[in-house]
């Protein structure tokens, strides 16, 4: 098995909308890869970070974690369906390959060529 995760933005104040339509873009990604055999969502939640105005915390990023079976397929598949459900500019996915932390990010143009990530993210990609 593999381990992929997905990083979503969430803009400022997303509120409940946004949590609606990230559930229902997990839904979407699940059933995908089910039905391909290609793995399944593990889980799925949002990352924090501190807001220049305020101070406080507020949501930054969905995060969703998958697990698949063959990652080249996998990948494939992931990325079609962020398309065709509209993912956010800037939605990243981050995998590992032969021990090398990657990623690619959705950009308006469309998906950037894989590369490693920094050594922070990489520390991320490894499951305990």
């Amino acid at each position: 098995m593999n381990f992929v995760y997905l990083k979503i933005p969430m803009p400022a104040k997303a509120g409940r909308r946004e949590h609606e339509v990230h559930a229902a873009l997990d839904q979407a990604l699940d059933q995908a890869l089910a039905m391909a055999g290609l793995g399944t969502l593990l889980g799925w939640g949002r990352s924090l970070a501190r807001d220049a105005a305020s101070g406080g915390l507020e949501p930054a990023f969905h995060r969703v974690d998958i697990e698949v079976t063959d990652l080249s397929p996998a990948l494939a598949l992931l990325r079609a369906e962020l398309l065709r459900l509209q993912a956010p500019p800037h939605t990243e996915l981050h995998y590992t390959v032969d021990g090398e932390a990657l990623q690619q990010e959705l950009e308006p143009q469309g998906w950037s060529a894989s590369h490693p990530t920094t050594a922070a993210t990489a520390r991320r990609h490894h499951r305990p």
